[in-house]
């Protein structure tokens, strides 16, 4: 708890647009899990920027509202249920945050976040280790699982690599990645153990 504030008053405290570096430990997924108190399969619904000072500076905030496409695998939320992420745009000024993940309208996503009720620069378990990409795939007629960095989803590689995808990675691996249901069970023996 400690750590968070500090980390959050020292986010807040920047006064340029932009802030430049992020440094996380990379967490494995039982550690993800562990940390979650919301795994949902969701759709972004709603983004509203604006200005807050909830530890005595003015910063720009977001407010992302999220539609549930299930009931949530950990975690009590109802649909639309919101989380707020440092950052954004109000007018003609921004803050980003290097390695929070910029989220798009009607974008899905599986989210591994901290509960709506606490304040954090981003309420999602590791920045972007948090979130990963839904993406359908039409050859299949099935929706897999991405890292939010581009990386398949997959038993092969651990949870920690972050493997940057490349523009010639071929088809084969990027089918590579665990569709939405066998990720999810995945999850649930995680849970179980």
């Amino acid at each position: 708890m400690c750590a968070r504030v500090v980390f959050l008053i020292g986010l807040l405290s920047i006064s340029a647009p932009a802030v430049r570096a992020t440094t996380l430990r990379a967490l494995d997924l039982p550690e993800i899990v562990q940390q979650a108190e919301i795994i949902a399969d969701v759709t972004v619904m709603n983004l509203e920027s604006y200005w807050a000072s909830p530890a005595g500076e003015k910063a720009i905030w977001t407010k992302v509202s999220f539609a549930l496409n299930r009931p949530a695998l950990k975690g009590q939320v109802n649909s639309p249920f919101s989380l707020n992420f440092l950052g954004g745009a109000v007018g003609n000024r921004h803050i980003v945050v290097v390695g929070m993940p910029q989220l798009k309208l009607g974008q899905r996503v599986l989210i591994f976040s901290y509960g709506p009720d606490k304040v954090f620069a981003s309420p999602l378990v590791g920045m972007d280790q948090g979130v990963l990409r839904i993406v359908r795939d039409n050859q299949r007629s099935v929706d897999r699982v991405y890292r939010w960095w581009g990386q398949p989803v997959n038993e092969s590689q651990r949870f920690k690599e972050r493997i940057p995808i490349a523009a010639d990675t071929s088809e084969q691996t990027l089918q590579s990645a665990n569709s939405v249901d066998e990720f999810l069970g995945r999850l649930r023996q995680i849970q179980d153990h």
